[in-house]
């Protein structure tokens, strides 16, 4: 996974999660990291402060 990837729709995002042996989705870290990466609203939303050393939310 690229985090420099470019945003993508809902139905692309979807189709890129793991999911259960029933077809739902599995709540994974990889599936979270996926959606934070990959969704338009949620890409580059969340950043590393070094200054606080704490991380930010950086889109409302």
């Amino acid at each position: 996974m690229n985090a420099m990837q470019p945003p993508q729709s809902v139905e692309e995002i979807k189709a890129g999660l793991e999911t259960t042996e029933k077809g739902g989705v599995r709540q994974s870290i990889r599936n979270c990291l996926t959606v934070f990466q990959r969704d338009p609203l949620l890409s580059g939303a969340i950043a590393y402060n070094i200054l606080t050393d704490r991380k930010d939310i950086i889109k409302p």
